[in-house]
């Protein structure tokens, strides 16, 4: 389910980018989509649980968010890409789409088209990642 809302979000990150209009848009389709390929990538797996230390295999994030503190969710997926995406690059990527995200959504909606080329490239970066890299 993940990879496929993933893809979706990024045929509309792609579609909205390409008319040029809605930056903002731009932006919080690639975190979405992002955050779906992140997703897809790392569940099913197995992880410490947050409350007792033991490793248990977790189908879905969503699973394994309910072990948690309650922190935010987003905040706990970029814990997790932290922890198990060995490549810093995509780690800078999909933090700097978390952020840009947030901005756009709560702040400043006006961003240039080069900071949404950015967003995109960073989410195409993402994408082979998790395409092409197991755990």
């Amino acid at each position: 389910m993940s990879r496929n809302h993933a893809k979706h979000n990024k045929n509309a990150c792609e579609f909205i980018k390409d008319s040029g209009q809605f930056n903002d848009w731009v932006i919080t389709t690639a975190f979405y989509s992002a955050l779906h390929f992140m997703q897809s990538y790392l569940f099913p797996g197995a992880f410490e649980n947050p409350i007792n230390g033991n490793i248990k295999k977790y189908q879905t994030f969503d699973q394994y968010y309910r072990d948690t503190d309650g922190s935010t969710k987003h905040g706990i997926l970029l814990q997790l890409v932290e922890e198990h995406v060995d490549d810093n690059d995509v780690i800078d990527a999909f933090t700097s789409l978390k952020e840009l995200c947030w901005t756009a959504r709560y702040t400043n909606y006006c961003h240039s088209n080069d900071i949404a080329q950015e967003c995109y490239d960073g989410l195409e970066l993402i994408a082979e990642y998790c395409e092409e890299t197991a755990i």
